[in-house]
């Protein structure tokens, strides 16, 4: 319980309070006031909603739902939410809208989403690569493309991963 700005140990229906010098717990102080898991002094609550949601949804999903849709799929994740806080018609309305700016940018970015590092090793690897060795590999690579996007959960593309493992390289 926090007493005068601290934490404390309180007996109920006492006055007695005994001041906590845990150093773990003292080191937490800046979310002793958190009263949501799902919101703090730089995070609002519809933000961590639409991440959440943003982070386990299949990207061309999100992409193609309508407003609607969006909507609904956000009322459905923050309802089983209790205790995160989130007020229907308030909270779900702002996360469908940050949601939907999130993915169109996630979406614009491209190749872009991907650290430097890794896409000068990606370009690095790609150019070490004689020609037709590239293009037997950008034909399987759209192949396989073109089955995901069919069937997303075929596993049977696993040979392009296979194609490009380590061991057969040499960069």
């Amino acid at each position: 319980m926090l007493k005068d700005g601290e934490l404390a140990y309180h007996l109920t229906g006492t006055d007695f309070y005994q001041k906590l010098d845990d150093p773990i717990l003292l080191n937490s102080r800046q979310i002793w006031d958190q009263e949501f898991v799902s919101e703090n002094d730089t995070v609002y609550r519809s933000a961590y909603l639409a991440y959440k949601i943003y982070k386990v949804a299949p990207i061309d999903t999100l992409h193609e739902a309508t407003d609607d849709e969006l909507l609904k799929l956000v009322q459905e994740h923050s309802s089983s939410n209790y205790s995160e806080g989130y007020v229907k018609g308030v909270h779900d309305s702002d996360a469908a809208k940050i949601l939907r700016v999130l993915v169109q940018k996630h979406v614009d970015l491209g190749l872009l989403r991907f650290s430097p590092q890794i896409r000068s090793y990606a370009q690095f690897f790609w150019n070490s690569l004689a020609s037709e060795e590239q293009n037997l590999l950008n034909q399987k690579l759209k192949a396989s493309g073109e089955v995901l996007q069919y069937f997303p959960e075929e596993t049977t593309s696993n040979f392009v991963v296979e194609a490009l493992a380590p061991s057969r390289y040499k960069v």
